[in-house]
């Protein structure tokens, strides 16, 4: 019996890293993503293609309690030993207070909800969301139709890093209609888009082209054009978990469809009630707009009546 084939098992290299051991056990068994969650799904557990993606490329770990139990059958599925995986995502998870990760969750959660459309939608990658990135700057330009839907959003966000490494914003959209909009991206490239249609949420990645160092910045644009299907709007908000250097809000009605009144509305956040409004006047171009001297972690937004309808908010 020769001991050459445990000497060259002992020298291999062996994976450091989750997302490491992952990938080479997809490639070991020659399954791609969505054979996986087939696989999966035969078990009783339901599991994006995008989450796995994540986890391969290390941009978050199984950590909820449905992903712990989708990676004890992922050993069985991938031909590898009880524990090699469960153990790296043990050894890689946060401990104490990791800036970007914890309070950047708990963030997310007091501003979302617990267990929200968007946490829904980004499974563990929720836990990373936009961790790398500060918003500094975002003008929202939206558009409503003579039909009273909102028919176009445009966004310019200025992102700036605060670690070496960022290269996209993944931005988040409650876009009131059952179909994904077109989603068009001017300044950026687009990435991974999910949508939930029982929800109407909308979850994309704007790539940057390039990693950003820390202290560097980035601008982003798109523009969502919504569908037929949309109904009637009655506001429009932004929701931050930091404090924005500038936000400007700029609501355009169509000449045709004007309302009776319209506010500007601040709430700490997305599952409260409002807390402030202020009577904002249209302008000669039947638009209104918000341009909060201090816009502070929050929701901020302008509402609007129509002259035949009761206020929805």
């Amino acid at each position: 019996m020769t001991s050459e084939p445990h000497d060259r098992q002992r020298d291999a290299p062996r994976p450091t890293t989750f997302a490491d051991a992952f990938r080479g056990a997809l490639r070991g068994r020659g399954l791609t993503l969505e054979r996986v969650c087939d696989h999966l799904a035969l078990r009783g557990i339901s599991v994006s293609p995008a989450t796995l993606s994540h986890w391969q490329r290390g941009r978050s770990l199984p950590e909820r309690p449905q992903s712990l139990r989708a990676l004890r059958e992922l050993e069985g599925i991938l031909g590898q030993p009880a524990g090699a995986l469960t153990s790296l995502v043990g050894a890689q998870r946060p401990r104490g207070r990791a800036p970007g990760t914890t309070q950047d969750l708990r963030a997310s959660r007091r501003l979302y909800g617990a267990d929200s459309p968007v946490e829904q939608l980004l499974g563990d990658a929720f836990q990373r969301f936009n961790a790398d990135l500060h918003a500094l700057f975002i003008h929202d330009s939206i558009h409503l139709d003579a039909h009273r839907r909102l028919c176009r959003t445009s966004v310019t966000q200025v992102v700036r890093a605060v670690r070496d490494g960022a290269d996209r914003l993944t931005v988040a959209h409650s876009v009131g209609q059952s179909v994904p909009p077109a989603l068009h991206v001017s300044c950026g490239e687009l990435g991974d888009v999910r949508f939930d249609g029982e929800r109407q949420y909308l979850i994309a990645e704007i790539r940057f082209g390039r990693s950003l160092v820390r202290n560097e910045t980035a601008i982003v644009s798109y523009t969502l054009d919504g569908g037929e299907d949309a109904g009637v709007e009655h506001c429009y908000e932004r929701g931050t978990r930091v404090n924005l250097r500038e936000y400007l809000l700029h609501v355009h009605f169509d000449p045709a469809a004007l309302p009776a009144r319209s506010y500007r509305s601040y709430r700490e956040n997305f599952h409260t009630d409002t807390r402030e409004t202020r009577p904002v006047p249209l302008d000669a171009s039947h638009c209104a707009h918000l341009l909060p001297a201090k816009c502070h972690i929050g929701v901020h937004g302008i509402l609007w009546e129509w002259p035949d309808l009761p206020p929805a908010w």
